[in-house]
């Protein structure tokens, strides 16, 4: 059977998001909100900032999210600032449902019998798909604005169906390795606080049972309770412009407070700055304002950008525990710690901090199993990257035939 070319609008349609009012929202808990923020190239990022209450799942279920999902935004930037343009496309990938908001769009296929999910998933994925999309954008460099009808009026190749599952299958071969990555990543953060509170939490740390215990101090016999800025190195980012960054990937990666939870930087920056600046794959790093994320750096290097805190033990070998002796300290000063408009992090706040070392040689040869567990993060990550790099080259060859299925 022939390939066909019709338009996406013949076989799919774009429905806009819901009108949430902005007193609707909450920043505890319900049902996430999907705004064109969250909408990154790809994959959707969940970041906790919006939900609604649970009594607007009575929604029309157009404005839901469930796995699989096509979404769009609808307005996003100019087609020069490549990871915020207008026209991105992701597919929703959580287990649990979502909503939609205004300037969201989702593509729900309407014929089915011509049209595979996946397949038109794939096929909007394409750089010069993408470019298509942007040129439609009606506004400011920075809010530019495209239509349901701009989108449906995209010219979109038909192979037979089953060629179309077949195409959607090989790609997806991909996309499901870097999702399990992603979850064994997952499962190795769990393991690491795991044992952390075990350790050091509960105190059932090897050979527990044979430590002596201090009765004024509570910790065993011998370990130290030190202040942060003795135990670490800490560095705050470097103050570049605006007009140093780009998203053109000219230049050095810039690591922003967003680029934390995925160790992937969306900025680049051609400004040369002291080398003091360089974050290196295994350095934690701390986002100093909003949601106080906290992680080791697993991308390629960069430079630190103001408002972000590198931080790194001064015995390479206790990274992966100070790493953990964090986590309590920083999500308390999250739920404690309020500002006029985002909660501010300084590095008041950081001499706060106290480690609880301890002393006994074996103990500490045995804290280097949380380095063990940041290494296979790493190589996890180097996994993704080259799966996707993979991926990228495999995709526009399937559909312009140039390798037939």
């Amino acid at each position: 059977m022939s390939w066909e070319i019709d338009t996406l609008g013949t076989y799919s349609k774009v429905i806009s998001g819901y009108a949430f009012k902005s007193d609707s929202f909450r920043t505890d808990n319900g049902i996430p909100i999907i705004k064109i923020k969250n909408i990154q190239r790809e994959y959707v990022e969940i970041d906790g900032e919006y939900f609604v209450d649970t009594s607007f799942l009575s929604l029309d279920p157009k404005f839901h999210c469930i796995k699989n999902d096509i979404l769009i935004s609808l307005t996003g930037s100019h087609i020069t600032l490549p990871n915020s343009v207008v026209g991105r496309v992701a597919k929703y990938h959580y287990d649990f449902t979502s909503l939609l908001n205004q300037r969201g769009g989702k593509i729900v296929v309407t014929n089915p019998d011509k049209l595979e999910n996946n397949y038109l998933y794939y096929y909007l994925c394409q750089n010069e798909i993408r470019i298509k999309l942007a040129q439609f954008g009606r506004g400011g460099a920075n809010q530019c604005n495209i239509s349901p009808s701009n989108v449906e009026s995209i010219p979109i190749i038909l192979p037979p169906l089953e060629t179309q599952k077949r195409i959607a299958s090989i790609l997806s071969t991909y996309d499901d390795l870097i999702e399990n990555n992603l979850k064994r990543i997952k499962l190795l953060e769990e393991t690491a606080q795991n044992i952390y509170k075990e350790w050091f939490v509960n105190f059932r740390f090897p050979n527990y049972e044979h430590t002596e215990f201090d009765a004024e101090s509570g910790l065993p016999v011998g370990w130290q309770k030190i202040n942060l800025y003795d135990f670490v190195e800490i560095k705050m980012g470097f103050p570049f412009k605006g007009e140093d960054f780009n998203e053109v990937n000219i230049g050095k990666p810039a690591i922003r407070i967003r680029d934390i939870p995925s160790s992937w930087t969306r900025t680049h920056t051609t400004q040369e700055v002291s080398e003091e600046y360089i974050v290196e794959q295994g350095d934690i790093l701390i986002g100093m304002d909003g949601f106080f994320y906290l992680d080791i750096w697993r991308g390629q290097k960069g430079y630190l950008v103001q408002r972000v805190c590198r931080i790194r033990a001064n015995e390479q070998n206790l990274q992966g525990f100070l790493l953990e002796s964090l986590r309590q300290p920083i999500s308390y000063y999250e739920k404690t710690i309020s500002g006029a408009t985002v909660a501010h992090l300084g590095a008041k706040h950081l001499k706060e901090i106290f480690i609880n070392v301890p002393k006994d040689s074996q103990l500490l040869e045995e804290l280097k199993v949380f380095n063990r567990l940041n290494s296979q993060k790493i190589n996890l990550s180097n996994q993704n990257q080259k799966l996707k790099e993979a991926r990228d080259i495999l995709l526009p060859r399937l559909m312009n035939r140039t390798i037939e299925v």
